[in-house]
C-alpha cells in the first residue's frame, strides 16, 4: 500500500507474519525458496523505496545520515556500501549494546553481532560508523535516514521498519519518506546528537527541549 501526499510518501509492506495469504499465493515455502516473486509480494514497495531513496545520494556533494537499530539485511547494507563507492559521506550509528554478551541459551542479547556480521560481509568502512554502546539498559531503537546535500538536510526516511529481512518483508512496517527541509533538520540534529552515543541522563533533556510538544 502506498500513499502519497505533498512533500511525503508512505510505504506498507503487506505484513504477513503468520497469516495465511502468503501460503495460499505461494504455499508453505519461505521467500528465498519461491525468489524475486515472493520478496516483491511481501514489500508491496517498501524495500524499492528504500533502495530509491538511498540512491537518491550520487555523489560527493551528498551525505546519509544514519541511525538504525537492526542493521542485517545485506542487500541494504550493500546500498550504503554503494553510496561510499559513489563518494557520498556515510555515517551510521547502530545498537552494539550488550557486545560479546549472551543470555543462558547461548543468543547473542540484542542485535550487535547480527549487526556487527553484516557491517562487516558487507565491507562498510570503519570511519561510517558509531557502535551506540554507553546505555546497556536501554536499547537504540532509532530507525531513520538523512539525506544531505551541500551540508544541508532535505530529507529523511523513518518509520517502523528494522534494516533486517523479516523488518521489510514480514513483520508489519512502514516507511515514511518526508521531503521537507524544516523535518529533516529537526532529525539531523537529533542524529547529531546519537553520534555522540550519549548517556541518557545527557540525551533526556535535549529531547525534552526539542520536543514538538513543548
Amino acid at each position: 500500500l502506498f500513499i502519497e501526499k505533498v512533500g511525503h510518501q508512505i510505504y506498507f509492506n503487506r505484513g504477513v507474519a503468520g497469516s495465511q495469504a502468503y501460503v495460499r499465493k505461494f504455499g508453505n515455502k519461505k521467500p528465498h525458496t519461491v525468489g524475486s516473486e515472493a520478496y516483491e509480494w511481501l514489500s508491496r514497495g517498501l524495500f524499492e523505496a528504500l533502495v530509491s531513496f538511498i540512491r537518491e545520494a550520487n555523489g560527493v556533494d551528498w551525505s546519509l545520515h544514519a541511525a538504525v537499530y537492526e542493521f542485517q539485511l545485506p542487500s541494504i547494507v550493500n546500498e550504503f556500501k554503494l553510496a561510499v563507492d559513489r563518494g557520498v559521506d556515510v555515517k551510521i550509528v547502530f545498537d552494539c549494546k550488550h557486545e560479546n554478551e549472551f543470555d543462558k541459551y547461548g543468543d547473542p542479547i540484542g542485535p550487535w553481532k547480527g549487526n556487527l556480521e553484516a557491517i562487516h560481509n558487507g565491507s562498510i568502512p570503519k570511519s561510517c560508523l558509531k557502535a551506540r554502546k554507553t546505555n546497556p539498559s536501554f536499547i537504540a531503537h532509532n530507525k531513520f535516514i538523512v539525506l544531505i546535500q551541500n551540508d544541508i538536510p532535505k530529507f529523511v526516511w523513518t518509520g517502523s521498519t528494522n534494516l533486517t529481512e523479516g523488518g521489510i518483508f514480514g513483520h508489519s512496517n512502514v516507511g515514511h519518506l518526508v521531503r521537507n527541509e524544516s523535518v529533516a533538520s529537526v532529525y539531523e540534529m537529533y542524529w547529531q546528537q546519537l553520534n555522540g552515543d550519549p548517556t541518557a541522563a545527557k540525551l533526556r533533556p535535549w529531547n525534552i527541549e526539542n520536543s514538538p510538544m513543548n
